[in-house]
Formats: structure tokens, sequence, C-alpha cells
């Protein structure tokens, strides 16, 4: 309060003065400054001002007073008070002591009053103070979980509440964890010598704290620590023994009992052999069997993978050198004798050319009453039986009966000559070209059936691309497998029509044209009519060769059908007769799956051109594929033919020689693809001489190379893109005086282009067993 002094006149001239001016409660004075603000102690009693005047001098002094009273001093409002509702539920363990909750920050306006607890689930236990802690005393409280406790403030002005929920938990014992169950854990051997791998799938339970630790021990030895919780390693164990192991879980109280025992036994890496990467094809090395004959052909060169295919139990014995056996139905392998051997096909070529005319003719709009004339470009040499000539016209049809009847390599080739300028969409084809288009046609066709190892570059089974006869000085690229030749046979079977043709006993057809116009009457040349079980057969030969070939269908007795191949014997129907006969015993499913046998892995070497033949030799390293000595004339010439496939390993020795003042040194050629004729070429004139086609890489002792190739022993690897045939070539230069001489011990071939990995793994492996210089 502020006070206003009055102001007064004097009543007799005199001088007035206030001499006293307070403040009064209760008529007691207060205070005598001009303001003044009641006290708690104020509160109900009577306020008032007081005014003391006198007037002095004048007519009439004197003192006079005035009191002003203001009434009854008043209480300040108390303000009402507020939650927020933020309070938090509570949750505490058993028997951990007094636990507090400050519930005052909830409010505002708490002053003036008193706290309290509304909803009290323990009143006994559960109590608030005069600053709004809650305190709970959990060795005594026995709530249900979840119960509600409600604190409230009072005061003049009314009171506010909140709220929450109080959970009391048994109090959790910690103990070790519990045993790996049996499904937890795993125990193998990874194969890498003097190791066990464990697998963790699961950790037991806790008991309460954390596991920090997977113990083991060895046949109930001592624990050992694996140094963590997660999958882990056991070395150093001895390999072939067995050990027994147990595993036990580890936290902060201790460790579990031990689990169950498993037992396993480590083993040594395996053996890298080439046989190790998936896609080999041949492996043969030169201490195997090797003979050459007259014409420098290599002939009995053993495929190394060969020998893990024993002969059937209870086969027969038969003269060929490769033959197989397989259900028509299922491709299942009834008989296999180095079913995966390369060797040369002759004119049972002939029965998968007439059986994939009639499959793709109707799309060319071709049917077997066209009348076809014979060319000039249809004839490899002279036709003796029946006798053909240029000019002669006669329909499609009689000319398969010829070629499969009589044999006969004009008309074959005049089918193929027809058909590939049908595939090549050009009626004035030249033959040969025709015909290399109908074959590429035809390979295409037989691997998408599945059948694979074979090289074809024949329709005729005769010539191949490059001229070279089969048999002859110089021997052909055309060649099979045995498994691929019973492939041949079944894929005849399967074509529509084909088995009226190659199971013709006879046959009578007219030439209306031509030299040898008129009609004729052939017959099978092997015979068809004491044997009514044969669907349909086709024989080969060749000079030259050791023995004849053959492939049939035929039916067994329980109603399957087989198809049969025999190649290089000189008893092919004996044989092929032993063989049904053999196959007609074996129950279903008790063959061999053809993905057993590789099928397409044959490989055959040709070693030509030098004088005099080539020899095997011993040296310090033992055998070897010797080519030669050098001469100043056409030296020796390794071609290597290898059907579908796309990588190829040599272990090569590099010989120098010298005679009189000439140095003679060993140089080669990398080729790849169909037609090893387009890929060679020479470069006269430079210091060594070797060139690689496009798709083609070159390493050497595992490292990609452009350097002449190669130097001292070294590994040679090459990789085509083209999976149709790779090889080495090399031979004599009258103007560089350089020839291929030296020594391969060794050659694996895969129908895959292997990875750098891969590449060098198999180098690895070949430097370790002969060494580097």
């Amino acid at each position: 309060m502020t006070r206003t002094e009055g102001i007064y006149a004097p009543r007799g001239a005199g001088v007035v003065t206030i001499t006293t001016s307070e403040w009064r409660v209760d008529g007691v004075q207060a205070g005598t400054a001009a303001n003044y603000t009641p006290i708690a102690g104020d509160v109900g009693k009577m306020f008032s001002y007081h005014e003391v005047v006198t007037e002095t001098g004048g007519i009439a002094p004197g003192v006079i007073s005035r009191s002003v009273v203001m009434g009854v001093v008043q209480a300040e409002p108390v303000p009402t008070p507020l939650a927020a509702g933020g309070l938090i539920d509570q949750t505490f363990t058993k028997d951990t002591g007094v636990q507090t909750y400050s519930v005052s920050g909830d409010f505002t306006n708490a002053g003036s009053g008193a706290w309290s607890l509304s909803v009290n689930p323990d009143p006994v236990n559960i109590t608030i103070n005069v600053s709004g802690v809650i305190s709970f005393d959990t060795g005594a409280l026995a709530v249900a979980a979840g119960s509600s406790v409600v604190a409230t403030y009072t005061n003049v002005s009314g009171s506010a509440d909140s709220g929450f929920s109080l959970t009391i938990e048994t109090a959790v014992v910690i103990t070790a964890p519990e045993a790996f169950a049996i499904g937890m854990w795993e125990l193998l051997d990874p194969a890498t010598g003097g190791d066990l791998s464990v697998t963790i799938s699961s950790l037991p339970a806790s008991g309460g704290a954390l596991v920090t630790d997977i113990e083991y021990r060895l046949d109930g030895g001592s624990w050992v620590t694996s140094g963590g919780t997660g999958d882990f390693t056991i070395s150093g164990l001895s390999n072939g023994t067995s050990v027994d192991i147990e595993l036990r879980a580890v936290n902060s109280v201790g460790a579990s009992t031990g689990s169950d025992s498993k037992a396993a036994t480590p083993t040594a890496a395996p053996v890298f052999t080439p046989a190790t990467i998936s896609g080999l094809s041949s492996w043969i090395k030169a201490n195997t069997a090797v003979t050459v004959d007259g014409g420098n052909m290599v002939t009995a060169a053993r495929d190394v993978r060969d020998a893990g295919y024993p002969d059937p139990n209870g086969a027969p014995v038969i003269n060929a050198l490769a033959a197989c056996a397989m259900d028509v139905a299922s491709g299942e392998i009834l008989y296999w004798k180095e079913p995966s051997f390369a060797a040369t096909p002759a004119s049972i070529t002939k029965s998968p050319v007439i059986a994939h005319a009639l499959r793709i003719m109707a799309g060319y709009g071709v049917t077997l009453a066209d009348n076809v004339t014979m060319e000039a470009g249809d004839f490899e040499g002279a036709e003796t039986t029946p006798p053909l000539a240029a000019g002669d016209t006669m329909t499609l049809g009689d000319l398969m009966y010829i070629a499969m009847l009589e044999s006969a390599n004009a008309a074959v080739r005049c089918v193929a000559r027809v058909l590939g300028r049908k595939i090549l969409s050009s009626s004035s084809a030249a033959p040969q070209v025709a015909i290399e288009a109908f074959i590429t046609n035809l390979s295409a066709a037989l691997k998408a059936d599945g059948i694979s190892g074979f090289h074809m570059e024949s329709v005729s089974g005769v010539f191949d691309f490059e001229g070279e006869m089969l048999g002859g000085p110089k021997d052909s690229d055309h060649v099979t497998t045995a498994h691929a030749a019973a492939g041949w046979a079944r894929y005849a079977h399967q074509t529509s029509g084909m088995d009226a043709i190659w199971g013709a006993s006879s046959y009578s057809y007219t030439i209306t044209a031509g030299p040898n116009a008129g009609s004729n009457t052939i017959g099978h040349l092997i015979g068809m009519v004491a044997d009514t079980d044969i669907y349909g057969l086709k024989g080969g030969a060749l000079p030259g060769l050791v023995g004849k070939t053959l492939h049939a269908v035929a039916d067994l007795p329980d109603g399957r059908k087989v198809a049969v191949a025999v190649l290089q014997s000189v008893n092919r129907e004996g044989d092929a007769r032993d063989i049904i006969t053999y196959c007609a015993g074996i129950s279903i499913g008790t063959g061999q799956q053809a993905v057993k046998i590789l099928p397409g892995n044959g490989v055959r070497y040709w070693k030509e051109g030098s004088d005099p033949a080539p020899t095997l030799v011993s040296d310090a390293v033992g055998p070897a594929f010797d080519f030669g000595l050098p001469t100043n004339a056409v030296g020796p010439y390794l071609r290597a033919d290898i059907p579908d496939v796309q990588t190829m390993f040599f272990v090569w020795d590099r010989e120098v020689s010298q005679t009189d003042s000439t140095v003679w040194e060993a140089y080669m050629d990398i080729w790849g693809g169909e037609q090893q004729s387009e890929r060679l070429s020479t470069l006269p004139g430079t210091n060594g001489w070797w060139v690689k086609p496009a798709g083609v890489t070159v390493y050497k002792n595992g490292s990609p190379t452009d350097a002449l190739l190669p130097f001292g022993r070294c590994v040679v690897a090459i990789t085509d893109s083209d999976p149709d045939s790779i090889g080495v070539f090399g031979a004599g230069r009258v103007d560089e005086f350089r020839n291929l001489s030296g020594k391969v011990r060794e050659i694996i071939t895969y129908h895959e282009v292997l990875t750098a990995a891969q590449i060098q793994a198999v180098t690895d492996y070949l430097i370790a067993e002969y060494g580097i210089l």
C-alpha cells in the first residue's frame, strides 16, 4: 500500500505540520514508511492509516488527528495444483531393499498443501514423504504385477492426481549355461589333413548371463577354449584316427555340463590329379603302351582315364579295339570296352548322315521322290559297286538306299550336297562347301541329342576336309569314340523311315538318265535275312585299318532295344552278336549310366611326315613321345585332333642339336578350330615362328605368354573359345632350317575352357611330376 498525506489549512493563521504518519494493524503501529505490504501475521486484523497534525502560532494553535480504516487484511489466493500425467511405470526386483521414486516433478503448484497416495495397493510398505518421494519396501511388498499407485497433492485450492503401474519381480538367479543339445552342433572332417571342423547352429540357454566361450575336449581329456562362441576348427589331430569330441558353454558363473559326444576321423587333403577338375576329356602318358605303325600313326595310345572302367563282369572277350552298347530308351550303358578311345568310324558315318537328311528334308521342301542328278564334286574316287557317275539321275530315296546297302560314297555325298545347298539357301554352292555345311548342321544336331565324342569331317567316312584318307599315309581328322558310334546308331533308329532303309536286305532302283541309265538291284553288304531281330546296321572298312567297324540296333528278348558299336575288329559281326547276347542277360538298371563313361572324350594323335618314322625313346626322365630328329626337309608333324576339347596341356622337352654348322631348335604353331588348314601359318624370315589364332590363349608354366614356345622343359597349356579342336603343329622349314624336334611326355585335355586357377593347378601337378628346366 502507498500513503498519500493529507493537505491541511491553518485555522488561525498558524503553521501546520504533520507530526505523525503511520500504518496501524489492530491500532498498533506497523510502519511509518510511505509504503506498507501486509505480512502473513496481519491476516485477519484491522488495517488502517493514522496522521497527527499540529498547528503552531497564530490565533488558534492546537493538535488534530485523522485515521483511514482500510479494512481486515485478507490472505493471498493459493493456486490449484496440476499434474502432467507423465509418471513412468515402475518395476523392482523382490528383496532389493527400499526403492524410491520421486513424483513431484510431474506436478505444478504443489505448495501450501500435502502429499498423499490416493490409490495404494500396500499402504504399509508404500509411503510418500512431504517432498513427494515414494518409498517401496521390496522385501515386504507382495503385490500383483501391474498394480496401480496414484499420488495426490492437495491444498486449499484443490488437488491433483498422477498414477503409474507397479510390478515387483521375483529375483533372478544366474547359473551356468545349460548343456548343448544334440542338434545344436555338428562335427565334420574338412579333409585338409589333421583338422576337424565344429559347426555351431545355436547356443544353449545362457543361465542368465552372456555365454562368452565354448570349450571342447578330446576323448574325455582336459577342456580347451575354442576362443569364441561360433564355428571353430580343431587342428593338430592324427589323420586316420577317430576322435570323440564334447562341447560345453561358459558364462560368468561357470561352465555347463558336457554335451553329447560326436566322433569323426580327420583325413588328409585329397591328392590332386587332372581328374580332380571336372571336364576331363583325355589323359595320355608317354609311359603307357604306345606303338607306331608304318604310316606313322599312333594306334594304341591308351586313355589313362579308361583304366578306371574295367571290363564288365561276365562280358565276352571280343576282337574289337573299342566297343559300346547302350539301351535305346534310357541311354544306359550295358557294355563297354575302351568306350572313350577315338578311332576311325569309316562308312558307319553314313548312318547318322542319312538319318539326319530324313529328319530335316521336309523343312526344306525336299521329298524322297525328288529327282537328283549326280555331279563331279560328289565323287572322291572311282565308284565300283554299284556303278555311278556324274550325270546319273535318280530319286533322293534311291541314293539313300544305295548309300546304306552298298555303302556308295558318292551317293551319300550327293545326299549331303543336296541338303547342304538347302541349308545354305544356295543352289550353286560348290559341292564340298555344301557338304561341309551339312556336316556342321549334323554335328550340332547330334550334340543337341546328347551325342559327343566325335569329330566329323566326312559324310562317307573316307576323306576329311584336307583330302586326307583314313588309313592312308597321313590319316584323317574324322574320328569317333565307340560311345558316340553307338549313339549314332540310336539316333538313326529313332529317325522315322530309317529302319526301312538300313534294315533292308535288298533294293531295286532305276537310273532314269546318265551314263549308267537303267534298272538295278542291290543287296545289303552284310546281310539282313538271317537275323530278323536286327532293325538296321551298317559296316565300314578302309585299307590300312586294323580291322573293320559296325554299328546296329537290335531287339532284346524282354522287349528292350540295344544300340551297339564295334570299332576296329577283325570279326565285327561276331563281336556285335556276342555283345547283343551279353546285353540280353543284363537286368534294367545294372549297367553304367552314360555320364560315368565321360562320353565325348576321345583323343587321337598323329605323327606325320618324318623319315624315318618316329620311335619311342627313353632318357633320364623316362619314356616320351619322340617327334624325331631335325632334317632340312619337311620335318615331323604332330597334329592333335581332339573332339569337343577347349583346353589342352602337354609337357614339352625342347631339343637342340647341331648338324655340321646348322643349329636345330624346336618351335611350333598353335591352332584351334574346325579346320586346322585355315589356322596354320608361318612367318618366313623371322627368328622362330608360331601363330596363335583368335580365341586361343597360350600359357607357359601357368602364365599367359606371347613368347616363342617352348623353352627347355616346360608345361604348355592352350585354351580355345571354339569348342571344337585345338592342337600343336610343327614342320620343317627349308628356308629357316627349323623343325619340330623334341618330346611330349604327357597330354591332358578338357572339354571346357579352364580358369586361370585351374590351369595353374594342373601346371603345378605336371611341374611336380616332371620338373622344369
